[in-house]
């Protein structure tokens, strides 16, 4: 035998091992990755599809303590029993980036809450959930937009919190039926992505700059279409943002122009209920007071949240006259709403990582390195540019979950003014988007009337802000591979949620779970009655929100706002929907009623509705009027005076007269009645 013909064949021999081991090494890696873990058990425990039974028991002292203090959202202990399973020394605290003086009004005190096992004892959780938080559904009579939401996200296979309705008690006494959510953390990494590594980051509004505006280093910002004599910069006094309990919003400080400081509301203007008794303006407060309010944004880790907030601007009489930009309008204005300050639009500024502060401030660790916040940084950049996409950002599952987020039409959101209420997840400079608080989905905030959840243009799916405001959304869409798989994915959601008859079956079902709950829920915020009304008005609209979508995927519809406005005749008809009885912003202590709280649609052919009131009243004036239209508009009504809060919701929106009349087919909503 040749020795050097021996050696080379030994040679090639151990090259081949070596490559297939290099080959198996990152095999495993790439497995550790995107192998489904197994069934976590409080998975199997917590969200089986069963309502889950929570007492909190805790000290008199410390919950009354924890109630009276609810702004200042620090954490008392106490033990939690879970289906009869006790967990002592858990860290309790209100969630309630919310309507505080609504949610604990009168003797409700149903405060949204968030339960930290690990707080007081290291390395406890239940059942290995690191954190989950009870929301109290003080704006959805439904009891279902969360959910419902969530599940579609399911359907289209984007990552989302596990979710179930939880009975709550406190000391023996009823607190409440709550919605049962599994908080974004290690435990949700494990069980979605089998992993714990990478950042996660609550992404919320960033309002902090207001000293920096009134010394003049800021200059406001109107919409690049604006008609002369808009007022600043969004011209409506639009919804407050979501505090709901549902959400994590804070009120707080706002941008306020120096010539409106100080400056007391007209006396038939409506405010956001959620301003106390001490800073409701008609309550000797100013604009400047209100808007000044504020508390920590909510989060664990780091301890120092950053400020979040909303303001209020004064009506001008031209208001009317304003065009919305993109899709429908809101409150704030250019620069991606507020300022498009805290990066929370996902326009790139510049490399400072201080300029993204609605994400690193909010970041769901605390070990967040220079690297990682440079690596956020940098596919920013690259997203703004429409370079790379798909090596620093998951397009395919970002498309996803535009498809679902646009279906429900959740604008308290980063599609909106508020740039917020939603998580990045990052991994090695690779990121997707986590879905996160729809409990103001399907038209709950700053949508004035069904035609404009109905038809919400699904090529534009933006409001108050132009699509360039929002890069993310823009940049995706502006490449035609990646606009065809997100109407893929959009008729997915038609053909095989909806029309399939899933939708409607998970509708039943989630009834029948949770029916009895809600009929003997004391502290609820709306009735029974209004409760059992909704179900049918949600379903109906969901129908015709799946046929409009379906109508601007043929093209039959104009999928644009541009296209809508310029062909009204062919939106669909909505006016059978009752959209009072969905609820809105601001929850129950309007008995239910929907609309637009004092903001205006600017669509022609659509009602305008506001609601007049004051302070912590509970009891307003419904104006509807329609504005002029080419075609055969209907008159404008009488006002409606709603004079008791607890009475049913107003008769149905009438919607546009002129649209295409379509009867939705609801098979179904003899099981709801």
């Amino acid at each position: 035998v040749d020795p050097m013909m021996t050696n080379i064949n030994i040679s090639k021999i151990i090259s081949i091992v070596m490559c297939l081991a290099r080959l198996g090494s990152l095999l495993m890696v790439s497995m550790a990755g995107t192998a489904k873990a197994a069934t976590p058990e409080y998975e199997k425990l917590l969200f089986n599809g069963e309502v889950v039974t929570i007492e909190i028991e805790a000290d008199p002292d410390d919950w009354q303590s924890l109630l009276d203090n609810a702004q200042s959202k620090e954490y008392i202990s106490a033990d939690i029993v879970i289906n009869g399973d006790r967990f002592s020394t858990v860290g309790i605290r209100t969630k309630v980036n919310s309507s505080l003086s609504m949610a604990g009004s009168g003797d409700k005190g149903r405060y949204s809450l968030q339960l930290n096992p690990d707080k007081y004892v290291s390395g406890q959780s239940f059942y290995g959930l690191d954190t989950m938080c009870l929301n109290n559904i003080i704006s959805d009579p439904t009891y279902m937009k969360d959910y419902i939401s969530y599940n579609i996200m399911d359907y289209l296979d984007v990552p989302a919190p596990l979710r179930n309705y939880a009975n709550v008690s406190v000391n023996g006494e009823h607190y409440g039926l709550c919605l049962l959510l599994e908080r974004y953390d290690d435990s949700f990494l494990d069980r979605v992505y089998n992993t714990t590594a990478g950042e996660l980051y609550n992404v919320k509004i960033q309002m902090g700059q207001r000293s920096a505006f009134e010394a003049g280093e800021m200059e406001p910002q109107r919409p690049d279409n604006a008609e002369d004599g808009m007022p600043f910069p969004g011209g409506d006094f639009g919804a407050p943002p979501d505090m709901t309990g549902d959400g994590d919003f804070t009120p707080g400080e706002g941008f306020i122009p120096e010539d409106m400081a100080g400056m007391e509301p007209p006396a038939d203007m409506a405010m956001p209920e959620d301003l106390d008794d001490t800073t409701a303006p008609g309550n000797g407060a100013s604009f400047e007071d209100a808007a000044s309010s504020s508390t920590e944004e909510e989060k664990d880790t780091p301890e120092s949240g950053s400020e979040v907030s909303s303001s209020s601007q004064a009506q001008d009489t031209a208001n009317e006259q304003n065009t919305h930009r993109g899709g429908h309008r809101g409150f704030g204005g250019g620069m991606g709403g507020f300022g498009g300050m805290g990066g929370g639009s996902l326009v790139y500024t510049d490399d400072d990582p201080d300029s993204y502060s609605s994400i690193f401030e909010n970041a769901v660790s605390n070990k967040v390195s220079d690297n990682d916040k440079q690596q956020m940084v940098t596919a920013i950049q690259k997203l703004n540019e429409g370079e790379d996409l798909e090596e620093y950002w998951d397009v395919d599952e970002i498309l996803r979950y535009f498809a679902a987020h646009t279906f429900v039409v959740n604008l308290d959101s980063y599609v909106s003014n508020m740039q917020q209420n939603y998580y990045l997840y990052e991994r090695d400079g690779y990121i997707s988007i986590l879905p996160w608080d729809y409990n103001l989905a399907f038209g709950g905030f700053n949508s004035g009337s069904a035609s404009s959840v109905v038809n919400f243009p699904i090529d534009t799916p933006v409001s108050g802000v132009s699509m360039e405001d929002r890069p993310l959304l823009n940049q995706l869409l502006a490449v035609e591979e990646y606009k065809e798989k997100y109407h893929e994915y959009l008729q997915q959601i038609v053909d095989g949620y909806v029309n399939s008859g899933q939708f409607a079956e998970e509708l039943e079902q989630l009834d029948a779970q949770i029916n009895e709950y809600v009929k003997n829920d004391t502290t609820a915020f709306f009735t029974y009655e209004q409760y059992t009304a909704s179900l049918v008005e949600l379903e109906k609209l969901v129908n015709l929100r799946a046929q409009s979508v379906a109508g601007q995927l043929d093209g039959s519809i104009p999928s644009t706002s541009d296209g809508q406005s310029a062909e009204p005749d062919l939106l669909l008809d909505s006016s059978s929907i009752d959209f009072s009885a969905l609820g809105s912003m601001g929850g129950g202590g309007f008995g239910g009623m929907g609309g637009d709280r004092g903001n205006r649609q600017s669509r022609e052919g659509i009602p305008q509705q506001s609601i007049t009131g004051n302070g912590d009243e509970a009891t307003g004036e419904i104006e509807t009027d329609y504005p002029p239209a080419d075609d055969n508009s209907a008159p404008a009504d009488s006002p409606i005076t709603v004079t008791d809060p607890s009475s049913s919701p107003l008769e149905n929106d009438t919607g546009a007269s002129t649209g295409r009349a379509v009867t939705p087919d609801c098979p179904h909503l003899h099981t709801l009645t």
